[in-house]
């Protein structure tokens, strides 16, 4: 699938595609704790409720993004067979899993209220996800446009339409996917919920993946292999990671007991999904790619839920909770830093290490490093200030329970 990995097309988020914050959401400050070291806590310090598995796998995914398009600029500087590597060659997949991890925690939220409530206040998610996901968004679109230059056919990615057409923001098309899913997927899940009750929760999202192959063969009929790349960016070809996650959601909530790690057996229809995945993409890669990856990217998902106490420790390593806050702003920046850092770098490094592994990994740590760097600012300056005013916005409007008044005794 050669063409699913042009400079545009080949990466994320979830933020989750890295637009869905870090895996916990919540500012984890000290009372009157203030900036920056309430921005500099909550970048540190995992709040309450997370699940350290996810933080380790979002981490992975911008890794794999970041490490496609490392290949991509390597090997037009300096061609060397490394470039070819799996982890390279493959990284564009990083999409599929920032799709699943963000249906699965969007879809958890909306979950929660519906079983709590009856019902979701869409308003209200849509504010939430606003606060989170627009500030930087919108600051980087600033950037690209005042500092780089690119404002001219700006429109779609304002309009968080670049999955449909081209915009200037790199990768953006990943963002409007998400944008377009939270749209959607309050709306979907409350006439599911009229319709079919809690059941159809279930196989709302299932009957939907099931259709997606047939949507795809419908879209590439008579487009030739340019099809291919139409099939990638739009929501109704490519959204079956997030109907996983919005499935794994459901189950984590209404069945907590098939997710939890005392589960009889723990690695049998997480492997099993992961199996179906690889087979799906050996049947055809037009067809049944992005199901494929999706099935092997959730199946990870749910292995990374139900772990045990070793995998739970090992995975909860500090760094890959700071990794994981900050893919966003890894994801939005590294299009702009690895085509200024890399020339720099191979220039530098060719003649004393080669174009072989040395130079491939230094090169990987010195991009992602960069990125985490210039994201730590955004995060702090940007991001976690809406972020305190969210939640101050949330502290002021959650609802008060009743406190029942005390009976006299005589």
């Amino acid at each position: 699938m050669t063409r699913l990995r042009g400079a545009r097309r080949c990466a994320t988020g979830a933020h989750p595609t890295p637009s869905t914050a870090g895996v916990g959401e919540s500012i984890s400050a000290g009372p009157g704790e203030r900036w920056p070291g309430r921005a500099l806590r909550s970048l540190f310090v995992p709040p309450p409720g997370t699940f350290p598995s996810l933080d380790a796998l979002r981490t992975a995914a911008i890794v794999l993004v970041i490490g496609n398009h490392l290949a991509v600029g390597g090997s037009e500087l300096a061609p060397s067979p490394v470039w070819s590597f799996t982890l390279f060659r493959y990284g564009w997949t990083g999409v599929d899993l920032f799709f699943v991890l963000s249906g699965f925690l969007i879809g958890r939220q909306l979950q929660r209220e519906l079983q709590r409530t009856g019902s979701v206040k869409v308003p209200r998610f849509l504010l939430r996800r606003g606060l989170r996901i627009w500030p930087l968004y919108f600051a980087w679109i600033a950037f690209l446009a005042l500092a780089l230059g690119k404002w001219r056919g700006m429109w779609p990615d304002l309009t968080f339409l670049s999955n449909y057409f081209q915009g200037q923001v790199s990768g953006g098309w990943s963002l409007s996917t998400e944008e377009q899913f939270y749209l959607v997927v309050p709306l979907l899940l409350l006439a599911v919920q009229r319709l079919f009750g809690s059941r159809g929760q279930a196989w709302a999202p299932l009957v939907l993946l099931a259709l997606m192959p047939a949507v795809r063969a419908v879209s590439l009929a008579g487009a030739g292999e340019a099809g291919l790349d139409r099939i990638y960016g739009p929501i109704h070809t490519h959204c079956d990671g997030l109907l996983v996650g919005l499935f794994l959601a459901w189950a984590s909530v209404r069945r907590p007991e098939t997710l939890g790690p005392d589960h009889p057996h723990p690695w049998r229809w997480p492997l099993a999904a992961i199996v179906a995945g690889f087979v799906l993409r050996g049947i055809d890669q037009a067809l049944f790619s992005f199901t494929g990856l999706a099935l092997v990217y959730g199946g990870m998902v749910a292995l990374g839920l139900r772990a045990g106490p070793r995998v739970r420790q090992l995975t909860a390593w500090r760094g890959f909770h700071v990794l994981s806050r900050l893919s966003y702003g890894m994801y939005l920046n590294h299009f702009e830093v690895m085509p200024r850092l890399l020339p720099r770098l191979t220039h530098a490094l060719v003649p004393v290490v080669g174009s072989g592994w040395v130079l491939a990994v230094i090169t990987y740590l010195v991009a992602i490093v960069t990125s985490a760097l210039i994201a730590a600012v955004t995060f702090i300056l940007i991001e976690e200030p809406f972020l305190a005013l969210r939640e101050k916005w949330e502290a002021r409007n959650r609802p008060v329970r009743a406190v029942p008044a005390l009976r006299r005794v005589s």
